[in-house]
């Protein structure tokens, strides 16, 4: 498979997930979250243990299944709540680097779908060039 060709089924699904996401068929937005994520996954690293990584990327994998499989059409459409959004400076998944912290702001301004879009597509989407 070429670049453009995994390129290309990536988008048809996460546009199928953006229109999914507008309607009020939870199953369909889980079933689509679901394909996407499965769609986004390292091919290869180098220099780290790989073993450790594919096992931290695979209980991620679990873990965010769970999630996506448990959603309510509440959650999909709701906004993140702000305690949830600080948790992750609180738990270090950001630093107080200004470099860092536009990412709260932004993660603040999304709704439970919008999160769905973002980690699971958009952000892998935007560092496959350098990977391919």
């Amino acid at each position: 498979m070429t670049k453009d060709e995994l390129i290309a089924d990536f988008y048809k699904r996460y546009e199928e997930l953006k229109t999914a996401l507008k309607s009020a068929n939870i199953d369909r937005i889980r079933e689509l979250s679901l394909d996407v994520h499965a769609m986004v996954h390292p091919a290869e690293v180098s220099g780290i243990d790989v073993y450790a990584l594919r096992e931290y990327m695979l209980a991620v994998g679990r873990n965010t299944r769970e999630i996506l499989r448990n959603l309510t059409l509440e959650q999909v459409r709701s906004m993140v709540p702000e305690e949830r959004v600080m948790r992750i400076l609180e738990v270090g998944g950001v630093t107080t680097d200004f470099r860092s912290m536009w990412l709260l702001v932004f993660w603040g301004r999304l709704t439970g779908g919008g999160m769905i879009l973002t980690p699971i597509t958009g952000h892998h989407m935007m560092h496959l060039p350098q990977c391919v």
